[in-house]
């Protein structure tokens, strides 16, 4: 994980627009700094896709790791927001945070 709350974005493999598919990912979360990072969790950024992980909100102790699964399914039909549409061609990105 890095320093404290910080993470790294994560991009999955390819995935057409307009079909409702869903993409997995595992990941192995590692926090190798000296205090715990509380409220692990994964976000996804594009605002394109739903995400559901197997695991979230949970804590990793210093030189403790953990493996996540991570899918995700194509906004159809867009969001909430009004601009969502659903029709964007990127993948799924993630960025996983900690406090």
């Amino acid at each position: 994980m890095g320093r404290q709350g910080e993470g790294r974005a994560a991009k999955f493999g390819r995935a057409r627009a307009g079909r409702l598919e869903a993409v997995a990912r595992r990941f192995r979360l590692a926090n190798s700094g000296d205090h715990a990072a509380l409220h692990v969790h994964a976000e996804e950024t594009t605002n394109g896709w739903w995400m559901a992980a197997d695991d979230l909100y949970f804590t990793l102790l210093p030189g403790e790791s953990r493996e996540v699964v991570v899918t995700c399914w194509r906004k159809r039909a867009g969001g909430f927001l009004a601009g969502d549409t659903g029709l964007t061609a990127a993948l799924p990105e993630l960025i996983f945070k900690s406090f």
